[in-house]
């Protein structure tokens, strides 16, 4: 993973009855870099390493898997690759 292709993202979440704590996350965004690349477009997906456009596979853009993927429907947010 290069120091390039790092996004960080900051955010106060709620756990139960506890709110407002700040969390810091590291996206590996190389697959979201490669996937502007190859044209990304409104409505195209981005799960794992696949691109999907109106459903069906259209590339692969080498992106780190996501945890979210791994542990569903446990962790359903989607694809998020932490770094």
């Amino acid at each position: 993973m290069s120091g390039s292709n790092l996004i960080l993202g900051n955010m106060l979440a709620d756990f139960a009855a506890t709110t407002g704590i700040p969390v810091s996350m590291i996206w590996d965004a190389t697959g979201l870099i490669n996937a502007i690349d190859l044209g990304l477009q409104a409505g195209d997906v981005i799960s794992g390493t696949t691109m999907k456009r109106d459903g069906e596979f259209f590339a692969d853009v080498g992106s780190a898997i996501p945890a979210s993927d791994i542990n569903q429907p446990i962790l359903n947010q989607g694809p998020a690759p932490i770094a």
